[in-house]
């Protein structure tokens, strides 16, 4: 067994015995090739575009290929750390010397060369679309690209999951139900729905093909839109949903008393930043004004959206670190206390950060904005949208410090601080609309009622755009709660900063 790689020979050793991967690649092969094969005999039968039938084959080629890549990649991948625990084998390799980081990386790569084995099985049948025309051989191999890609995220997906599950069988099914829901998500996210989009900022990509991606890469013009759009967030997007996979894989390797949450710690450091600037992307390539302070709101929704969820689940580290983790650190010369663990320091790194990035998409939407008839409204809706959910999510970071730093688990601060949030999203609006439905009048005045909502947002955009000055009253109201969420956010922390200090000084007594 070779020393450097023994996780990766011995998993392809075990998938290559198998007496069902001959055959599952034959049948697969033979089932697509003849498929396509009879499709595009019936389409020459009744005198299509040849050129048409090509591009086609070559979006029904890839599309069974990222069908292919989503089930049998997560599947693969689902059985390799969950079958070591089942046959109480994964002690006899923790004390081996490998490090998680290690039996992490050797069981992904040796997931994604077992899934690798059917593309590659499944590629001589692409060569169908060259016979009709439509796509080109540049068009084709960058499809193949943009396959393999997929196929180490899913099994980047296997392996985490894997990780996550004691049981092989336990983790195969939520492998699959997991793979099946989020690839078609993906694919109709990012294939049917993108593609629109993109066919409306370049003709030459045609609407409604899921596999637009490499077509565009070919016959989009170069320029500042090509390099954001199709270069930029492609990378951030795929490479921090891969890392985030990695650190899950790794972190559910160590054990229970070990660190598990520095991984998450540098994969958030790096991603929230990169997100947020791929976020401003098709916000600097908007066309208008209106446009561009559109999609500037859709970009924060998204990015607060995923910075709450990034948050419930740094919210599991422990208050105080346990003693094996300090010593190791004591060990470790030049560490900093930002990459220290801990929850408030990860959650103050956490809001730091998600803050600044915000702060500075924002300032980004400001500084594209023109200097026409409406500028003041379109700046001051884009500064009540950025500083509406700044504020909201300082009151969410910080309470679900409290909740933590007082002695809740997990898993009830995080039910709790959900609860928090939908009752303070949608409270107010069913309170109002119970106002306005027992009130005659004049009911324009009951609006502020509203204004505890993150939803109230909208309202200070109409109060924006309207001319009346009476709607000024529902703007005033916007931004006292502002001002509200974001000085109960910094009590809240500063609560739970001297909770845990204290709960830290008892530790090391």
């Amino acid at each position: 067994m070779n020393l450097h790689h023994p996780i990766f020979v011995r998993e392809m050793q075990a998938s290559m015995r198998l007496a069902r991967t001959p055959w599952l690649l034959m049948i697969l092969t033979l089932v697509l090739g003849l498929g396509l094969a009879a499709f595009g005999a019936m389409a020459t039968s009744d005198r299509g575009n040849p050129a048409e039938l090509g591009q086609g084959i070559f979006q029904a080629f890839f599309s069974v290929g990222y069908l292919v890549a989503m089930i049998f990649g997560p599947a693969i991948s689902s059985a390799m750390v969950a079958s070591e625990r089942e046959g109480r084998t994964w002690e006899a390799l923790i004390l081996s010397g490998l490090s998680p980081q290690k039996i992490a990386k050797e069981k992904f790569l040796a997931g994604l060369a077992s899934s690798g084995l059917y593309i590659i099985a499944l590629s001589p049948i692409a060569g169908l679309s060259f016979l009709f025309g439509g796509v080109s051989a540049t068009e084709v191999f960058l499809g193949f690209v943009v396959l393999f890609a997929v196929a180490c995220l899913a099994s980047l997906l296997g392996t985490a999951l894997s990780a996550v599950w004691k049981q092989q069988r336990g983790a195969t099914i939520a492998t699959l139900t997991a793979s099946i829901m989020f690839g078609g998500l993906l694919f109709a996210l990012f294939g049917f729905g993108s593609s629109f989009a993109m066919h409306d900022k370049w003709h030459a990509i045609p609407e409604a093909h899921p596999i637009w991606l490499p077509l565009a890469w070919v016959r989009a013009p170069f320029g500042v839109d090509y390099v954001l759009l199709l270069i930029c967030m492609p990378i951030i997007l795929f490479g921090t949903a891969g890392w985030f996979l990695y650190e899950t894989a790794v972190a559910h390797m160590k054990e229970d008393t070990d660190d598990r949450a520095s991984g998450y710690r540098r994969w958030f450091l790096w991603s929230v930043p990169a997100l947020g600037f791929a976020a401003m992307c098709p916000v600097l390539v908007a066309d208008s004004d209106r446009n561009r302070v559109g999609l500037a709101v859709v970009s924060g929704v998204l990015f607060f959206g995923f910075t709450f969820a990034a948050l419930l689940l740094l919210g599991a580290e422990p208050v105080t670190a346990s003693k094996r983790v300090l010593m190791r650190l004591a060990r470790q010369a030049g560490r900093r206390s930002i990459a220290q663990p801990g929850l408030v320091t990860t959650i103050a790194m956490f809001l730091g950060v998600s803050l600044t990035t915000a702060a500075a998409m924002m300032l980004g939407v400001i500084a594209t904005l023109g200097s026409g008839g409406n500028s003041m409204r379109n700046l001051g809706q884009v500064m009540s949208a950025y500083a509406y959910g700044a504020a909201f999510f300082l009151f969410v970071g910080g309470l679900l410090a409290v909740l933590r730093a007082r002695g809740s688990n997990a898993l009830l601060a995080r039910l709790i601080t959900v609860g928090v949030v939908v009752a303070a999203a949608l409270g107010p609006p069913i309170f109002l609309l119970i106002m306005k439905a027992t009130t005659d009048g004049a009911t324009g005045d009951l609006v502020p009622l509203a204004s505890p909502s993150p939803l109230y947002v909208a309202a200070m955009f109409d109060a924006l755009e309207s001319s009346y000055r009476a709607r000024d009253a529902d703007l005033y109201a916007g931004m006292l709660c502002i001002v509200g969420w974001t000085t109960l956010g910094t009590a809240l922390f500063g609560f739970a900063y001297m909770r845990a200090r204290r709960l830290r000084a008892l530790a090391n007594q």
